[in-house]
């Protein structure tokens, strides 16, 4: 696991695909920091970072997931059209 993420430091800004990230911000496994850093980090120009509020680490398992499929579904939509 320490490889991957010396990994993504290293080779981090090299991602230039479109990119959607998703993060719940009561998480405690993984620090929302975290994800803000990787947003800051790759050179994509097509992307977009969503924080739940009250969400935690598992956020397709929440009770608010219909929210978080809703926002995917139509980032997904915005790829294609």
């Amino acid at each position: 696991m320490n490889q991957a993420m010396d990994r993504v430091v290293t080779d981090g800004g090299k991602i230039n695909l479109p990119l959607l990230l998703l993060h719940g911000k009561a998480d405690y496994l993984v620090d929302p920091v975290s994800t803000q850093f990787l947003y800051d980090l790759v050179s994509s120009e097509n992307k977009k970072i969503i924080y739940y509020e009250g969400l935690y680490h598992e956020i397709y398992n929440e009770p608010e997931h219909d929210q978080v499929f809703e926002d995917v579904s139509s980032w997904l939509n915005k790829q294609l059209t």
